[in-house]
């Protein structure tokens, strides 16, 4: 009788995945490739946005409303954050560029808040009508990094409550262990423990 490698039903012998493995792999690695393709189109798309309405900056709503330089600051902190892995080191710990990335979230989020709050209804009218690519830009990378500053406070709030309950926790069983070895049940022997 013959034996075929990949077995009978086709889902293959050793060493393969099953079929359901291969479509849950398949469609992981493409999320990971249209994110990919994503951020570069978006990196893409604002350098030809930045670069292309350089006049905006000689405009007068500039000085009010300095959407071009937020922009610009906003667009080259997200490559800094792409290009170092949100300031994580090999290990995958926080270092000193986290930090640094994490305070400079949060101070572009309210800048660009502020801006988008006291921009006049003249000058969105102005940027809108010669540079609206440059508006859509800065309204987008406003609306990005507020959720990323409501993600990271929520992290650190969450951080914070977990924290708080493995101390009150760790607490708890430091009173229960000093109750049963200092306390009425001290003079209990220990049992031995029975490896199995």
């Amino acid at each position: 009788m013959h034996s075929n490698a990949s077995g009978a039903n086709g889902t293959g012998g050793r060493g393969s995945l099953p079929p359901s493995q291969v479509g849950i792999l398949v469609l992981a690695g493409s999320i990971i490739l249209v994110v990919i393709l994503a951020v570069l189109a978006y990196f893409l798309w604002a350098c030809i946005v930045l670069f292309g309405s350089l006049p905006a900056m000689s405009e007068g709503c500039n000085s009010d409303s300095p959407i071009w330089i937020f922009s610009f600051i906003a667009v080259c902190f997200f490559g800094l954050s792409v290009a170092t892995g949100g300031g994580k080191d090999m290990e995958g710990n926080v270092g000193l560029m986290g930090y640094f990335l994490l305070a400079s979230s949060i101070a572009l989020t309210i800048w660009g808040l502020a801006i988008w709050v006291s921009m006049s209804a003249a000058c969105r009218s102005v940027f809108e009508r010669k540079y609206s690519s440059l508006l859509l830009l800065f309204d987008l990378d406003v609306i990005l990094l507020s959720i990323q500053a409501m993600l990271i406070v929520l992290l650190v709030l969450c951080g914070a409550l977990l924290l708080g309950f493995v101390g009150s926790t760790w607490n708890r069983a430091e009173e229960a262990r000093r109750f049963l070895t200092e306390g009425e049940y001290a003079d209990i022997p220990d049992q031995p423990v029975h490896e199995a």
